[in-house]
């Protein structure tokens, strides 16, 4: 009667559960969601995700920043999470980096139109502050009047401003419009023009309680960590068999040899 082989010996089948452990683990490894940021700015977006049932984590950078990294599973969803509530938050220019000490000295429509660049970047850093807002854009028109013309025309100012919905920021809007209107030097309230816009998309819910929260990534029960542990009781078990006839056949030998 002929003897049955196996398809795999088991070295072979050793190998190959032990290649398939690596690809799984692989899978559940993390890759840089977003890098050069503050550390400040990187443990907000550590609270928005953990509570979310994503694994982020951070780790330190070049030049003291720091690298958030998420699971290759949950890339996308981190994305939109952070997305929607405005991270990473948006770098703006200050005053002092604008007007830094060149060699050449700038005319006075370079100094003006770096004046209105600086200003509206100070505005808008200001306005990023409030609850809710996730972008700000300020643009000013402030015209380069002659002292002596009978007719002078008057700065204006528009804001842009895009917020999170769940936030009433229309009832802000006076308040809103007065902060420009007392930043900017001869700028009436009339003639400040403000945009508000919310965020496209239903608003981020809140972190979901233990009982409630859906099995994910991060739960022991997923499959991902089912498929994780398999293949870790797979080669396990392979490598107890290996081991025990390796043993079998050792035990067996020496009877013989004696």
């Amino acid at each position: 009667m002929p003897r049955f082989r196996p398809l795999l010996s088991p070295a072979r089948l050793l190998r190959a559960t032990t290649v398939a452990l690596c690809l799984l683990l692989t899978g559940c490894s993390k890759v840089a969601l977003f890098s050069q940021l503050e550390e400040v700015e990187a443990n907000e977006m550590l609270a928005i995700l953990t509570p979310r049932g994503i694994a982020a984590t951070k780790e330190a950078g070049k030049e003291d920043k720091w690298v958030l990294k998420v699971p290759v599973d949950d890339f996308a969803r981190a994305v939109d999470l952070l997305k929607a509530q405005g991270y990473p938050r948006e770098k703006f220019t200050k005053m002092g980096e604008v007007f830094q000490k060149a060699g050449l000295v700038s005319s006075p429509t370079e100094e003006r139109i770096r004046y209105m660049y600086a200003l509206s970047q100070e505005i808008a850093d200001t306005l990023t502050q409030i609850d809710g807002v996730t972008h700000a854009r300020v643009h000013i028109v402030i015209p380069n009047n002659d002292p002596l013309a009978d007719k002078i025309t008057p700065s204006s100012c528009a804001v842009f401003i895009r917020y999170r919905q769940g936030f009433d920021l229309e009832s802000l809007a006076p308040q809103l419009k007065n902060l420009v209107t007392r930043s900017i030097e001869g700028l009436n309230y009339d003639n400040v023009t403000l945009v508000l816009v919310p965020s496209a998309g239903a608003p981020v819910p809140p972190s979901p309680s233990p009982e409630a929260r859906p099995a994910d990534a991060a739960a022991p029960t997923s499959p991902r960590h089912l498929a994780l542990t398999a293949a870790v009781a797979l080669v396990a078990g392979v490598l107890g068999w290996f081991l025990q006839r390796t043993l079998s056949r050792r035990a067996a030998k020496q009877p013989a040899a004696a």
